[in-house]
């Protein structure tokens, strides 16, 4: 679903947003710049083609909630066995996927505003988004390292430790470097 910058009516797919929002034109209802209406994103932009090319490269459906409550219960109630195994790593996918949804949406607008600052040279964007992986990456390593450590010192035994150290390792790969599908978005 697409949300209109104008109304706020939700579309089904990006062409019925374009015709959507010509219906606003026509009624002198569409204010410059337009700014985008999709969740967390701050983009604005001085035409409509812009607008669609920025809605159509880079806002996608919108996916469910975190399941942020899943994740402490399963780690208090976690006895290694092979369905507790399972529900942890769908647990850890509900918990990552959306939060990194999040972090890629800020993404986007970060880097539409560094594309509509004319001053900004456009060779100084992905180097802006390998600084945010790199730091990613040294974040998300922190948080593991600390993470296995405090189960371990709060007298988890290491197998456990072990096992959910590596479904939360499994689950963090995808944080290491949350924007490389925004590096080759940018090469081409």
């Amino acid at each position: 679903m697409y949300v209109c910058p104008v109304c706020s009516d939700c579309v089904v797919d990006v062409n019925q947003l374009r015709l959507h929002l010509q219906w606003h034109i026509f009624e002198g209802q569409l204010v410059y710049p337009i700014s985008c209406a999709q969740e967390r994103c701050r983009g604005a932009f001085s035409t409509v083609f812009n607008y669609i090319r920025h809605v159509n490269a880079f806002h996608s459906c919108d996916c469910g909630a975190a399941a942020v409550d899943e994740v402490p219960i399963l780690l208090t109630t976690y006895d290694g066995s092979d369905d507790t195994d399972a529900d942890l790593t769908s647990a850890l996918e509900h918990f990552v996927s959306p939060n990194l949804d999040d972090v890629k949406s800020e993404a986007v607008s970060l880097v539409c505003e560094l594309r509509a600052n004319s001053s900004i040279p456009y060779n100084i964007v992905p180097r802006v988004i390998q600084s945010f992986n790199d730091m990613a990456s040294s974040l998300t390593h922190f948080v593991h390292s600390q993470f296995a450590s405090s189960m371990h010192n709060s007298g988890i035994d290491r197998p456990t430790v072990d096992k959910v150290s590596a479904a939360v390792s499994e689950q963090l790969q995808q944080c290491y470097s949350p924007l490389s599908f925004f590096i080759n978005m940018l090469q081409n």
